[in-house]
């Protein structure tokens, strides 16, 4: 899917018309679907609130209560595929101002 695909199922989750988000990220994510259909629903549930989101994906990718054995390496890979397209092709980038660019210095 190309970055234009992604703008479109965001604008449609925004307004509640996305009937296909859970088809498609069943598609984009079939090692996650198949064996952790769980994640998906996860992920589904707060896509369309960027703050939950960014939450839920870096819970799924950050083990928090140590000694467990975490996901398979494909599923890793599938979560944080998806984590990038969301945030690089779905949340609008806010205009930065100098302060917000030089906030890293101070």
């Amino acid at each position: 899917m190309g970055k234009d695909d992604w703008t479109a199922i965001g604008e449609e989750v925004e307004t509640g018309m996305c009937d296909n988000l859970l088809h498609i990220l069943q598609r984009e994510m079939p090692k996650t679907a198949a064996n952790f259909p769980h994640v998906i629903e996860n992920i589904k549930a707060h896509w369309a609130k960027p703050s939950q989101c960014r939450k839920c994906f870096e819970n799924l990718l950050t083990d928090r209560r140590g000694g467990r054995q975490g996901f398979p390496l494909a599923t890793i890979m599938e979560i944080s595929n998806i984590n990038e397209i969301y945030e690089t092709n779905y949340i609008p980038q806010k205009p930065r101002d100098s302060w917000t660019m030089h906030e890293h210095m101070l």
